[in-house]
């Protein structure tokens, strides 16, 4: 399998209990050692769904909301918006022209093949066309896969901001591309 055997499309509510399985299998692979392994496991596909089918339900721009899929099941999805705040900047700092992805998953056994940077290029472009100017999103500060990931793609990493995550306090790092444009000519060449 190659990421050419990959399709990507707007998401659908049909595709729900999907999308939350990825973010289920993803969580428990990912942040083993970062939330408890209880929580993980008391994770739930069904939970998930139901958050999910309104999420995408209530997505104004089906072009931010993209799934990957392999053979007819979602392996992978990203979800982005147009920002009001500057993660990168102070809490509860105002910003014009960011976008902001909120979620990028690639289920574990289809990471490393660049399902996600294309899914992250297909976000960032639809942000860009509507007048985003920069980029920014938070991933958990002890990720190291997905705070990896961003470094490679030039994302500049701010200061920890504290947080909780399923009842438990942990830290968020911000990550911010100044230029979109920039970051969409990073995602392009990774992806080629």
């Amino acid at each position: 399998m190659s990421r050419q055997d990959i399709d990507f499309r707007s998401a659908s509510v049909t595709d729900a209990a999907a999308i939350a399985r990825v973010q289920v299998d993803t969580w428990r692979d990912a942040y083993v050692g970062i939330l408890p392994d209880q929580c993980l496991i008391d994770m739930s596909d069904i939970g998930a769904a139901a958050r999910w089918t309104t999420a995408i339900a209530e997505n104004n721009d089906p072009e931010m909301f993209v799934v990957a899929v392999w053979n007819g099941e979602v392996v992978g999805f990203c979800q982005g918006a147009i920002s009001e705040f500057d993660v990168s900047g102070p809490p509860g700092a105002k910003v014009d022209g960011a976008g902001v992805i909120h979620t990028l998953y690639v289920d574990p056994s289809f990471q490393a093949q660049g399902i996600g940077t294309a899914m992250m290029f297909c976000v960032a472009d639809r942000l860009r066309e509507v007048g985003c100017r920069s980029l920014m999103l938070l991933v958990l500060s002890e990720n190291r896969t997905g705070r990896g990931f961003y470094d490679k793609l030039g994302g500049v990493a701010g200061e920890e901001i504290p947080c909780v995550v399923l009842g438990n306090p942990t830290h968020e790092t911000p990550y911010h591309w100044p230029n979109i444009a920039t970051l969409l000519d990073e995602l392009e060449a990774a992806i080629s």
